[in-house]
């Protein structure tokens, strides 16, 4: 009986161990990196089965084709340390047309995002990676909002200074 408790306690342990090990960890030093005041540079969205159809259709703006395309100015986002954000959505006039606030945090290369405000939204994951001064992120989403969270997205994002 003490042979068997022994070996349980055991396996419990070693399997705690490894989903210890497989869980990503919060990615404090990469966090740390995007912490500050960032702006959108470029983005392209690949909607797989446009309108549920066999159709994919591209979506593609770049820093100096931003305001023609998207209509409005490059999205400012600022991420602050305490894991909240805070974007302002822009017209041409310079107004703000949209200003949705939320939360964040890295785990592992993920970075997750959720709106809060004005209304909770759906979480979004990214894989990031940050160079000197632009942070390329890539992901899964329904851009097309045809029920299926099968477009990738590619964005980059530029540091402003503080």
């Amino acid at each position: 009986m003490k042979v068997k408790i022994f070996f349980s306690a055991l396996l419990l342990s070693l399997l705690a161990i490894a989903c210890n090990t497989l869980a990503p960890t919060r990615n404090t030093a990469l966090e740390k990196r995007l912490v500050g005041p960032w702006q959108s540079g470029s983005l392209k969205l690949t909607m797989n089965t446009f309108g549920n159809k066999d159709t994919t259709r591209v979506f593609e703006v770049d820093e100096t084709t931003w305001q023609a395309k998207m209509g409005m100015r490059p999205i400012h986002t600022i991420y602050f340390g305490d894991g909240t954000f805070i974007s302002e959505h822009r017209n041409l006039k310079d107004s703000v047309i949209f200003s949705p606030a939320g939360v964040w945090n890295i785990m592992g290369d993920t970075l997750m995002v959720k709106d809060t405000f004005p209304e909770v939204g759906l979480p979004y994951k990214y894989k990031i990676v940050i160079n000197e001064k632009i942070a390329e992120l890539t992901g899964i989403e329904d851009c097309d909002n045809d029920g299926t969270a099968d477009d990738d997205y590619y964005g980059t994002i530029r540091r402003q200074k503080r």
